[in-house]
């Protein structure tokens, strides 16, 4: 998943949204821990040879490495941020990490997810980005949102966007 771009596909003020509904969306991520270089059967020590020391040697003894990234900002400006885990097939502290600071730096923003009905344009698809202006919602300035969902309604010769930005 990738925040929405910088500039929109399309654009539509409140004239062209037949509803516009708020979603439910996770709260803020304060702590992404991403689990790496995964070992089926984690040595005993025993099994190690001696001339294996320090971290070297404690990474042969865990099924899983991790790294961890934090946000000090997100954590004091929103109380139930929440803490993750994830298993990776990464096998290299860097990647897990910058995979850690990626998801930290997209979900610890404050967020926000509608869905939008607007008259059906072909070509609209998710994965696009999609600025919306509305009197309601915070919305009065406009933002851009990433579409998640986007399923057409033939009855009305509309399309039902769920987006999230």
């Amino acid at each position: 998943m990738d925040a929405p771009a910088i500039s929109a596909n399309f654009t539509f003020v409140e004239r062209d949204l037949i509803e516009l509904r708020p979603l439910p969306v996770e709260c803020r991520l304060k702590t992404q821990i991403v689990r790496w270089g995964r070992r089926i059967r984690p040595l005993q020590d025993q099994e190690i040879a001696g001339a294996v020391t320090g971290t070297a040697r404690q990474a042969l003894t865990e099924e899983w490495r991790q790294e961890r990234d934090a946000s000090v900002t997100v954590a004091a400006a929103s109380l139930l941020a929440r803490e993750e885990m994830a298993d990776s097939a990464f096998d290299s502290a860097s990647d897990a990490m910058a995979e850690a600071q990626r998801r930290v730096a997209l979900y610890g923003l404050r967020r926000a997810a509608f869905e939008a009905v607007v008259e059906f344009i072909a070509g609209l698809r998710p994965g696009m980005t999609v600025h919306l202006t509305d009197d309601r919602f915070g919305l009065s300035t406009g933002r851009r949102f990433r579409v998640m969902r986007a399923e057409r309604r033939a009855a009305d010769q509309a399309i039902s966007l769920e987006v999230w930005g």
